[in-house]
């Protein structure tokens, strides 16, 4: 057992030593990762090898997860596809998960209490692992980094995630310290929406006195702004319309639905005042505003970062300089005119699976035939080798082709116009301009009894018909296997005649 141990221990360190990198390997780095210029630039950069391996061999040396195997380290960058703060995550709340697993099933620990418990294969415990087996010591860290702009700065996105998360669990261990506290001299207090008692410093109030804990202010304050009250977010309790303080308001929204408080109580104090001051314009694309001093210009250019959209200040749209606001509008209206032109025509067009060529159906039954040779149902449009189609679906073989292409194009007419956001004048001019489709046409009578019987016994003999084909296809076949068979056992035979006649002769010479 203690060789098997030793052995086991040195396979260890070969496997989860990270590897130095090669002399080439800057140079590859550099080659893979360009300097990152949008979002998914970033993600891109996040598929390269060079960003994949400083992942890798970050986390394999990390204090805290030196006895994790390297298999559960790259398990978990699949599962948060290659990213290094989800990777971390996912490691951190498994390797959670395995000690309090390992508390329950083991009643002293295997180590120092400094370490963590380990599994090995000449001493395994009886407790099953959850997501991975422990190594038996630490892993060899010594951690090599490749050149990489995006690991760089998700190492600056860790910190700050290590450094949010150890506040949190700050905050929540003073908090239950401060609850003991307050429990002990009896000293909590209940919240008259939940009911649930807590500390005074949870507690919010109205400026009438009315108290409440920041959850259920929380709450409601968002319903408030759901409804559109942001210029002022007034009390709960029945009856009171007296506000909260600013101050109170920030203690229970978080930091983005307060600045989101914030800006739109901003923005309807400047609605109210829009009239009094000269040259504040706002952005028709977001809540940005602010005061023109070339009260002349037509083009009103956002300053926010978020939309930096050059609008026109006449009729509130993108900028369309050079054309006038007119001209604007014609050119967007004979655009969608195209559209929906387009898309009528694409209604009736069909395109063969195989080679992908398009052509329209004028006459015939609803089985379509490629030059190619590939077979398609017109109505359903998928790939079809035969009849039987049309025997196990709900398409039929032939129906009013006619019929089915006005109402095609109505449909794509319909959904082309129900896509037009403008005024109901813009879409009845369209409506107007837009190619006819005419009245439908008459509908055929439907066929009787004697012509549904007519067409399935059509489709029965041709199904019939290729059975036969296929039935005389596979006897010919066969036959030819047979003769074969026969011509070999013929020469096998004759062989062994003349091989029996060979040894009479010399035989008989003897």
């Amino acid at each position: 057992d203690h060789h098997a141990n030793a052995v086991e221990i040195i396979c260890n360190k070969i496997i989860e030593t990270p590897k130095p990198p090669l002399k080439n390997s800057t140079l590859q780095a550099k080659q893979e990762n360009p300097a990152p210029a949008t979002s998914a630039a970033n993600d891109d950069a996040r598929k390269t090898t060079t960003y994949r391996t400083n992942v890798k061999n970050f986390l394999s040396c990390h204090n805290n997860f030196l006895r994790v195997p390297v298999t559960a380290i790259e398990s978990a960058m699949r599962q948060s596809a290659f990213s290094l703060v989800p990777a971390y995550q996912l490691l951190s709340s498994w390797l959670q998960e395995e000690l309090e697993h390992l508390k329950k099933g083991i009643a002293q620990p295997q180590t120092n209490t400094n370490q963590v418990p380990f599994y090995c294969v000449g001493n395994r415990s009886s407790v099953q692992p959850l997501h991975f087996r422990f190594l038996q010591g630490n892993r060899y860290k010594k951690f090599y980094e490749l050149p990489c702009d995006i690991f760089r700065k998700d190492l600056e996105a860790l910190e700050v995630y290590k450094r949010e998360s150890a506040e949190k669990q700050d905050f929540e261990l003073a908090k239950s310290i401060n609850e003991e506290e307050y429990a002990k001299e009896g000293a909590l207090m209940a919240c008259p929406c939940c009911y649930e008692d807590v500390t005074f410093d949870l507690m919010t109030q109205c400026t009438d006195g009315h108290l409440f804990c920041i959850q259920c202010a929380a709450r409601f304050a968002k319903v408030q702004l759901e409804e559109g009250k942001a210029s002022q977010l007034t009390c709960f309790e029945n009856g009171c319309e007296f506000p909260f303080a600013r101050d109170q308001v920030q203690r229970f929204l978080d930091e983005k639905t307060f600045h989101y408080y914030q800006r739109q109580a901003q923005m309807n104090e400047i609605r109210k005042a829009g009239d009094s001051i000269q040259g504040l314009e706002e952005c028709p694309f977001c809540e940005f505003a602010m005061i023109l001093e070339d009260n002349d210009s037509s083009v009103f250019e956002c300053k926010n970062e978020s939309c930096g959209v050059a609008s026109c200040r006449k009729c509130k749209k993108k900028s369309h300089i050079p054309l006038t606001c007119k001209e604007a509008d014609e050119d967007q209206r004979l655009s969608m005119q195209s559209k929906i032109a387009d898309q009528m025509s694409e209604a009736l067009v069909r395109e063969c699976p195989s080679c992908k060529k398009r052509f329209l159906k004028e006459t015939g039954c609803n089985k379509m035939v490629c030059p190619c040779g590939q077979a398609m149902c017109y109505l359903c449009r998928k790939p079809i080798s035969g009849y039987e189609h049309f025997k196990n679906s709900t398409c039929i073989l032939h129906t009013d082709t006619a019929a089915e292409d006005h109402a095609a194009l109505e449909k794509a007419r319909q959904a082309g116009l129900n896509e037009i956001q403008g005024p109901k004048e813009l879409v009845s001019r369209i409506d107007a301009e837009l190619p006819s489709v005419g009245k439908p046409p008459p509908k055929k009578p439907t066929p009787n009894a004697q012509e549904l019987a007519r067409q399935r016994v059509l489709i029965q003999t041709q199904l019939q018909r290729a059975r036969n084909l296929q039935r005389q296809q596979q006897l010919a076949t066969a036959a030819q296997k047979r003769a074969l068979q026969r011509n070999r056992e013929l020469e096998t035979l004759r062989k062994k005649q003349r091989l029996k006649k060979r040894t009479n002769v010399r035989a008989v010479k003897k």
